[in-house]
């Protein structure tokens, strides 16, 4: 019986010390942004097809547009996540507008739009990360500027880690366009750590050059650590 309650208590001891490790392990390898928030590991995760998502109040984030959790708190934001979307040549793949709701867009592959592969208008506290953005090609006529991400009269809005190639406009590309092609006012737009190739814009009145990163008629925004490369214009514009 001792004997026996020994190899328990050696038994239960390992694992306290294991979990313990585990923890430890966890809390390690999160990390930190230069602007000081702590970013949590992502795994690569198979992506389901989904079709264009469109959100445009707080009352659309729900699963028939795409959210797979979360509640809209800043502890547990909407989670749109793990989706290849296929824009089909509309305008954009993500669209949310009109919403004041904490929500993520997180490790989606996104391609094949006209204008921009993720689109942001008048929302507060998004999030755009890990995501993989291509083959975003501008339209003709008045839709002359294409964005891999396009943020426009938004607030809070964290762009961080994403992947964006292979942008081409018929009159001016920009891998982030964090401001509106026509009229906007961002502020507090934070894009950190993204990497960014292969941009080419065409000509015209609007634009005219590709641009890694262009912002226009916003403040307090905060750059960090982006990879520009390949561009045929400015890699940061404002």
């Amino acid at each position: 019986m001792n004997a026996s309650r020994k190899i328990l208590s050696i038994v239960l001891v390992g694992l306290i010390v294991l979990s313990g490790l585990s923890i430890s392990l966890d809390a390690a390898s999160a990390t930190e942004n230069e602007a000081g928030i702590r970013i949590a590991p992502t795994s690569p995760v198979a992506c389901s097809i989904h079709g264009p998502i469109k959100i445009n109040n707080n009352s659309d984030f729900d699963a028939l547009h795409g959210v797979i959790g979360g509640n809209g708190t800043e502890l547990n934001p909407y989670l749109i996540e793990n989706y290849a979307v296929d824009g089909h040549s509309n305008e954009s793949a993500v669209y949310i507008g009109n919403t004041t709701a904490y929500f993520t867009v997180r490790n989606c592959t996104i391609y094949n739009v006209t204008t921009a592969g993720i689109m942001f208008y008048n929302v507060t506290n998004g999030s755009v990360l890990n995501n993989n953005i291509s083959a975003v090609f501008g339209a003709t006529g008045l839709k002359r500027m294409c964005a891999g991400i396009y943020v426009s009269n938004s607030l809070q809005v964290n762009v961080f880690d994403n992947n964006i190639l292979n942008l081409n406009a018929t009159s001016g590309g920009a891998g982030v366009d964090v401001s509106g092609l026509f009229v906007s006012s961002c502020k507090q737009i934070l894009i950190d750590s993204n990497k960014i190739k292969n941009i080419s814009g065409g000509s015209g009145s609007i634009g005219g050059v590709g641009a890694g990163i262009y912002i226009r008629n916003s403040t307090n925004n905060c750059l960090y650590s982006n990879s520009i490369a390949d561009i045929n214009g400015g890699g940061v514009q404002a």
